[in-house]
């Protein structure tokens, strides 16, 4: 502790800030591409290749709470240690917001793919004509293709809340963060 007075130890903020920066550059990236397949011919293939692309993201959420959690431990016995419990809450409501941003992203995936398993076996899921709008795709009658209604409606609800998560990421917050006292830490916490 003596020493940390003397020279403290580096807070890790801008790596958390930049993995945090990094993750939604890569949330946004397969969403313009699925978006920009979406405008073109669409198959099963696609949906399947997209849903393993949603699914990658995963390895880069777990890095940006691993930076996230070095961050908030470097603040611990740190002089320094204020300037990362202010920017804690905005870094964890943001990186939440990016967890729930890349859960709906994989579930839109899921239910386009799955939407390519209702459709007649052909190269694409939907054809030139019902691609045309929005809402020549989701008009369906649910008793004569439920199947459809059904996934339309996952479509809307999967597409609806990534804006909500991203409307959510947006708003700021205003409470500080604090680290937990040190009794209340796990043993392993305790020796780090």
């Amino acid at each position: 502790m003596a020493v940390n007075l003397v020279v403290a130890p580096p807070l890790q903020i801008r790596p958390a800030a930049a993995a945090l920066a990094e993750l939604a550059e890569r949330l946004a990236e397969v969403l313009r591409g699925l978006a920009g397949d979406l405008r073109g011919e669409w198959s099963r293939t696609q949906a399947d290749r997209w849903l393993e692309r949603a699914r990658a993201v995963g390895a880069e959420v777990a890095r940006a709470d691993r930076t996230l959690v070095q961050a908030e431990q470097s603040s611990r016995l740190n002089p320094r240690g204020a300037v990362v419990r202010h920017a804690q809450p905005r870094l964890r409501t943001g990186l939440s917001g990016l967890e729930h941003g890349y859960v709906a992203l994989r579930s839109l995936c899921r239910a386009l793919l799955d939407r390519t398993y209702y459709v007649p076996l052909t190269d694409q899921a939907y054809s030139q004509q019902v691609r045309e709008t929005l809402a020549e795709v989701l008009l369906v009658d649910p008793l004569h293709d439920e199947a459809a209604w059904q996934q339309h409606g996952a479509l809307l609800a999967s597409i609806d809340r990534l804006r909500v998560e991203i409307d959510a990421v947006a708003a700021p917050t205003d409470q500080p963060w604090r680290p937990p006292p040190v009794p209340l830490l796990p043993r392993s916490g305790r020796r780090r």
